[in-house]
């Protein structure tokens, strides 16, 4: 009969260390994604899950759902959930204007950020799918693989002066999601 291993408490400790740092920001991705998406309608940063919270105006000090340090973007954001099905964000041609789409996995990893950094400012349909995920990809399609079946898609649209806000904002309603089922 096997005796259980003892454990110093030193490895004790270290082992417990290397568990908090691994889960605790999937609880605190998990406690955010409720807050925010804990409404029956899209209301400022907070909307149901798979429908964006477009953002009119510029973020304040007092929001405290996430982070949100940019005083010169307008932000739109989506809670999916990609473990059912994928999800297709279809982002418009900005003409040049500075837009980021971060997906941010359930560890806060950015493991895709579609825009003018990475991708380029042209329009582009990007199938986010999660782990796993075999399906077929429809044409025309950039598949982006999550590394977990939660994503927050928490988008940026730069305003260049205060009377660009409306433009900017308009551009922003462009953006579109569709589950794949729904896909054309």
């Amino acid at each position: 009969e096997a005796k259980p291993a003892i454990l110093t408490a030193r490895e004790a400790f270290d082992i417990a260390t290397e568990a908090y740092i691994f889960g605790y920001p999937l609880v605190t991705m998990e406690m955010t994604r409720r807050v925010m998406t804990n409404v029956r309608q899209p209301v400022g940063m907070r909307a149901p899950m798979g429908q964006f919270a477009r953002i009119r105006t510029y973020p304040t000090a007092s929001n405290h759902d996430v982070t949100a340090p940019n005083t010169d973007t307008l932000y739109t954001l989506v809670w999916l959930d990609v473990g059912k099905e994928p999800w297709v964000v279809s982002i418009p041609d900005a003409h040049n204007r500075y837009c980021l789409f971060p997906m941010l996995d359930g560890w806060t990893t950015v493991f895709q950020a579609p825009g003018k950094r990475t991708t380029g400012t042209q329009a582009g349909d990007y199938l986010i799918s999660g782990p796993g995920w075999k399906g077929q990809l429809p044409g025309g399609l950039t598949q982006i693989s999550s590394p977990n079946n939660s994503v927050l898609v928490f988008g940026r649209v730069l305003v260049e002066s205060d009377s660009d806000v409306a433009t900017a904002y308009d551009l922003a309603k462009q953006i579109q999601l569709t589950p794949l089922s729904g896909w054309r």
